[in-house]
């Protein structure tokens, strides 16, 4: 059975728009880690701690972290306006066993750097609640 997990990385990957910016399947990751620098621009969804709330419906924080190139930001600013679109367009979309009930935009960080990738990197975060997290 898929979860929420997968209905978010399905639609972040298979958008036409994203996968023009460089996201693709193969530059995000879902979850584990990888070792070594990356091709860019890609980006790590990280999934946080699941509150459980009435009947069926759960709710957990999403931060999606996307990383760059050193230098502008712009290419970050626009996948991160394109995600927003497409995860709050996921509302009310699933199946019957396996649905998002609400996606909320919680805002967004300021231009960051990781040395760890040598990348430049924002994040935004969401609010999911669906019935499989």
């Amino acid at each position: 059975m898929s979860t929420a997990h997968d209905l978010v990385f399905a639609a972040i990957t298979g958008d036409a728009t994203l996968n023009s910016l460089g996201i693709t399947a193969e530059s995000c990751w879902a979850a584990g880690s990888f070792d070594g620098p990356q091709p860019v621009p890609f980006m790590v969804m990280r999934w946080g701690v699941v509150t459980r709330g009435y009947g069926a419906a759960n709710t957990t924080l999403l931060t999606v972290y996307v990383h760059d190139e050193p230098g502008s930001y712009d290419r970050i600013r626009a996948i991160q306006r394109r995600m927003r679109a497409v995860l709050l367009a996921l509302e009310a979309t699933g199946t019957p066993v396996n649905w998002i009930i609400n996606v909320q935009w919680n805002g967004e960080s300021g231009d960051l750097s990781d040395d760890s990738y040598r990348t430049i990197t924002r994040n935004s975060d969401f609010t999911v609640v669906a019935n499989t997290l």
